[in-house]
């Protein structure tokens, strides 16, 4: 099955070919989203901005016939994370007006859109089973503790 940005290269889709270099920003956490993207070539990054002290979480690292910004597009929210070209890289870029247009006109495109959804969901199914996994080891590891803790703690309390 051939992927979205080969597709788009075939098709008469108002969509707009940007390159980027390695290091370059797509976009920023808190930007309005115009438009999702689907990378011709090359990686991306996409990270979150988060408190701790290395201050990002990355959340992902995409490549070719890969897309992203798609749930801040669909949803008409600012973006929620950063999309960062990890190396030199061509994205296409759609808008709202062209991915309907892509939508009504192009059966398969929406079926390459769906297809890489459910790739995605799948991927994060794993990565919650993963993080279960974790969870319950933290957990029994906590018990532990805790159990070890009250056989130091005096009766009757601390003091």
């Amino acid at each position: 099955m051939v992927g979205l940005a080969t597709y788009l290269k075939g098709q008469d889709i108002p969509a707009k070919r940007l390159s980027y270099l390695a290091g370059n920003k797509i976009f920023a956490e808190t930007d309005q989203a115009n438009g999702m993207y689907f990378i011709e070539s090359g990686q991306v990054k996409i990270t979150k901005h988060t408190p701790q002290p290395d201050g990002e979480v990355n959340l992902a690292t995409l490549g070719p016939e890969d897309f992203f910004g798609i749930l801040s597009f669909s949803s008409g929210r600012s973006r929620l994370a950063d999309a960062i070209a990890l190396t030199d890289c061509t994205v296409w870029e759609i808008d709202k007006r062209a991915f309907r247009e892509a939508v009504d006109r192009c059966p398969e495109f929406s079926l390459l859109l769906i297809s890489g959804l459910v790739k995605r969901l799948e991927a994060l199914n794993e990565r919650m089973e993963e993080m279960s996994g974790h969870l319950k080891e933290f957990t029994g590891r906590m018990e532990d503790l805790s159990s070890l803790w009250h056989s130091l703690a005096p009766m009757g309390g601390l003091g």
